[in-house]
């Protein structure tokens, strides 16, 4: 996404099964004034060939500062901060959380719907699984109701380097 707002998309069939090096990744990000200005990550996929054993990336999507901060005193109360610990969290525009981890555990759908707003039925935490999901740095606002200049902001661990959880880590993190 360029400053003017158009979408510019880098062909990627090479990186499909060879990760770009540094230098690449770093041009794509620095080498123009229309540099680019996000990240999308595509959950449950990884470079082929496929392993026999993958752990796919799944991202926790929660909307709000409001729910996070339930979410994570659930946890807190659970005993679960350890599995917490274990994620990749990021910060968005609205104050909610993407939470990143690999499981070899995942369904075949999209996205599940862990909770909805009684309201309106706006969805407020969403298992993203199959979904692209867009990621920092970003300075621009992805979504009408994000403040202006409103950035997501990398909290905890590395989108490069994501740990594994266990089936029954991802169950308790999804409560």
């Amino acid at each position: 996404l360029t400053r003017s707002g158009e979408i510019l998309s880098i062909p990627w069939g090479q990186y499909k099964v060879k990760q770009p090096d540094w230098e690449t990744v770093e041009g794509w990000f620095t080498t123009t004034a229309d540099a680019v200005q996000g990240i999308t990550l595509l959950t449950g996929s990884h470079a082929h060939p496929r392993a026999q054993h993958a752990a796919f990336l799944q991202i926790l999507d929660i909307e709000t500062a409001e729910v996070f901060a339930q979410w994570t005193e659930e946890l807190t109360f659970l005993g679960h901060t350890d599995i917490l610990h274990r994620c990749v969290i990021e910060r968005t525009p609205s104050g909610g959380a993407h939470i990143g981890f690999l499981c070899r555990t995942i369904g075949d759908t999209q996205k599940i719907t862990l909770a909805r707003r009684a309201a309106d039925n706006k969805i407020l935490v969403e298992l993203l699984q199959h979904q692209p999901c867009t990621i920092a740095p970003t300075a621009g606002a992805w979504k009408p109701e994000h403040p202006a200049n409103a950035a997501y902001v990398l909290t905890h661990g590395d989108w490069t380097h994501p740990y594994e959880l266990s089936a029954e880590q991802r169950a308790q993190l999804v409560l």
